[in-house]
């Protein structure tokens, strides 16, 4: 192929957590490609009367990162994506990721538990099984049942700043060469040139690139842009998720920053679930993250609860998800998120409660896609609620797989070949 007939080597569409995780691990591996990376930036506001439809669930300053998980799947992922973790922070000059460890708690018996403990053991995990009195002596401002199971992931675990990382991610690839181009992918298409085919990009500002090969990290948009053409629609399910934040003073922050994120799944104290969606057993689940300083200025406590718990409507449409991530006003299950909190941590006072929203891209096989749809366009999507603290290796296979496939000896590609809801059109 001519020189003048491309422009990238490699053009990655999305820069969420799995597009700029790409961009870096293309950028360092190749670089002698020519690599660029479209998305755009964060916006200001999010308005319902604003032309701009794409938001993201990286706007935050909070994600749990652990490496216990129940998909033995999404615990490789991040026991590789973590153990990278100091790397990137000392490359890129940027602290993401704050190691305050990770208690998972849960009701005897249930099936949390036992993946739980399967995972640790099949895995070899430093994580240590807490008593309840031993938990309440060493986090005695939590208010947890005592008679639950409790295993406490002491290192390699916290939280880490969506933002931030993927800050950290794309500095890097910048300063390898890969370009940032802060604009929005309108149209992917395959079209033939004298010497061959390339993939075309069309953005909303009407500018045209050429690829050699296109990456969509798209996540939720995936499916409502003409990213795919009509005939491939992958099977996916957009889970709108509520999330309540429950500002507190310095003060109080400062009194329980030893806290560790929390999980939680099973009966809970009396009360817990009185406004919270359970499985009909008096059973519910949540994760909660410890005081963290937002951008402007304040501490925030978060909770949200299992996506499986929620109970509202999938999005199916591309103004719906615009109206969701724009909705300002609390719902029902944000504020009773925000009375949890209190109950869970006695003794600190709400200072303000702000409600937050984002979206899960759920697959059928509750494993991410990472496909070819044909031979110059990759896909990688479907995070399934665990994806930030994998991100970085997610997109680390992302780009071993456009390059001719994932090399693993635990992985094979068949475990995350796209799945359609309808496929009229079969691969290139």
């Amino acid at each position: 192929m001519a020189a003048s007939s491309y422009q990238y080597d490699l053009c990655i569409v999305g820069a969420g957590l799995f597009g700029s995780a790409a961009a870096r691990h293309a950028s360092t591996l190749h670089p002698e490609w020519k690599i660029c990376i479209i998305g755009p930036e964060e916006p200001k506001e999010r308005s319902i009367v604003h032309d701009r439809d794409i938001f993201g669930a990286h706007y935050d300053e909070g994600r749990i990162a652990r490496c216990v998980d129940r998909s033995p799947v999404y615990t490789k992922f991040s026991q590789e994506s973590i153990k990278r973790f100091a790397e990137l922070e000392q490359a890129s000059g940027i602290e993401f990721f704050t190691e305050v460890g990770n208690l998972l708690v849960g009701s005897r018996g249930t099936d949390f538990i036992k993946e739980i403990s399967s995972t640790i053991e099949r895995d070899n995990i430093q994580c240590d099984q807490l008593s309840g009195n031993a938990m309440k002596k060493k986090f005695p401002f939590l208010n947890l049942p005592e008679e639950d199971i409790v295993f406490f992931e002491e290192t390699n675990a916290g939280y880490i700043s969506p933002r931030k990382m993927i800050d950290a991610q794309l500095s890097i690839a910048s300063r390898n060469g890969c370009d940032i181009i802060r604009d929005i992918v309108k149209t992917v298409n395959r079209i033939v040139i004298t010497t061959g085919h390339v993939v075309e990009l069309v953005t909303d500002r009407r500018t045209t690139y050429m690829a050699r090969r296109v990456l969509l990290a798209t996540g939720a948009f995936t499916t409502l842009r003409q990213l795919l053409g009509p005939n491939m629609q992958p099977d996916v399910r957009l889970m709108p998720i509520s999330v309540a934040k429950v500002e507190i003073s310095a003060e109080d922050a400062g009194r329980i920053r030893s806290m560790p994120t929390v999980i939680y799944f099973g009966k809970g104290n009396k009360g817990w679930w009185d406004d919270i969606p359970s499985d009909g057993r008096g059973r519910s689940g949540f994760y909660m993250l410890p005081p963290i300083r937002y951008p402007d200025g304040k501490y925030y406590l978060k909770l949200g609860n299992f996506p499986e718990f929620q109970g509202v409507d999938d999005i199916q449409t591309a103004a719906d998800l615009k109206a969701w991530y724009c909705l300002k006003d609390e719902t029902v299950l944000s504020r009773a998120l925000g009375r949890l909190i209190q109950t869970l941590i006695p003794g600190v006072k709400m200072k303000s409660f702000k409600p937050d929203r984002c979206v899960i891209v759920e697959t059928p096989t509750l494993r991410p896609y990472l496909d070819m749809l044909h031979s110059q366009l990759g896909l990688v999507t479907g995070g399934n609620g665990w994806a930030a603290k994998s991100s970085d290796e997610i997109g680390r296979l992302a780009v071993g797989m456009i390059m001719g496939g994932i090399e693993d000896e635990e992985l094979t590609a068949d475990m995350f070949t796209t799945r359609y809801k309808m496929r009229s059109q079969s691969k290139l």
